[in-house]
C-alpha cells in the first residue's frame, strides 16, 4: 500500500486514504476482540482453578472426618 501511495495520482491517494482508514478500523476490532477473549478466557480460568481447589479441599476435609 505506501508503494501504491508513492506511486499514485492525487486522486488514487484519496482513495487509499479511504482503503487505510478501513484497514486500520478493522485492525482494531480484530485487536480488540482478541484482547477481549484472553480477557474472558483469563478470568474463566480463575474461576475454574478457584473451584477446583475448593472442591480438593472440601474432600480432604470429609476424608478426615
Amino acid at each position: 500500500m505506501a508503494i501504491q501511495w508513492i506511486t499514485a495520482t492525487p486522486d488514487k491517494q484519496a482513495k487509499l486514504k479511504i482503503q487505510l482508514i478501513g484497514l486500520v478500523v478493522s485492525a482494531v476490532v480484530i485487536f480488540g476482540a482478541v484482547g477481549i477473549w484472553n480477557l474472558v478466557r483469563s478470568i474463566g480460568q480463575d474461576v475454574e482453578n478457584e473451584l477446583t481447589s475448593n472442591i480438593q479441599t472440601d474432600i480432604v476435609t470429609i476424608a478426615r472426618k
